[in-house]
């Protein structure tokens, strides 16, 4: 599952794609899982394969849904190897992090952003509005934020724990576009900027 945008923050990388896609640990969850299937009451994957020791490096299918937003079938993309496809066209990796330590770095300059989406629900709710979570199991990250703040902060913008579990199978990375030269043959070869 790929999601694409041209970054227009040259503060986070110059004249660089960004994506986020499902990595890594969706594939280690999935090798320390009882059968093919994982999730909570957000999300849940099931693959379809059942070769969990070395699965296809393009195509190990599995199914997605995340709670009415996703329900389709998706499949793993094995990083080393697109880097080397990329790399044939001209594509340099720039950067590669798990979603949650990109939030960490940018958190404070992606606050107005994430209001503007809408992304976080307020905890406490407003006008006794229901959690999106479990009220019992899923807010005590943010319960204990609270306890630190002055006492006139009554409200923060959080995610659910089973939501914040979800954005662990989400890493951030970059692809740079190289410099093109062509050979006497007429075909391209590129050059890092």
């Amino acid at each position: 599952s790929i999601k694409c945008s041209n970054s227009s923050r040259p503060a986070l990388i110059d004249h660089a794609h960004t994506l986020i896609l499902f990595f890594g640990n969706c594939s280690s969850r999935w090798q320390n899982c009882d059968g093919n299937k994982f999730g909570n009451d957000v999300y849940n994957i099931e693959f379809l394969s059942e070769d969990k020791i070395k699965p296809s490096l393009f195509g190990a299918k599995y199914n997605f849904y995340l709670d009415g937003v996703v329900n389709c079938p998706e499949f793993l993309v094995h990083l080393p190897t697109l880097c080397k496809l990329a790399l044939k066209y001209g594509l340099e990796l720039v950067s590669f992090e798990r979603f949650e330590d990109f939030y960490e770095r940018f958190k404070g300059e992606g606050r107005s952003l994430l209001g503007n989406m809408q992304a976080l629900e307020t905890y406490p709710p407003y006008h006794e509005s229901p959690l999106l979570g479990d009220p019992e199991r899923d807010y005590h990250h943010a319960v204990e934020y609270m306890q630190n703040l002055p006492a006139n902060h009554r409200k923060i913008g959080t995610l659910s724990q089973s939501e914040w579990e979800v954005t662990s199978l989400y890493a951030v990375f970059s692809f740079r576009k190289m410099k093109t030269i062509w050979n006497s043959e007429g075909k391209p070869e590129y050059i890092k900027l």
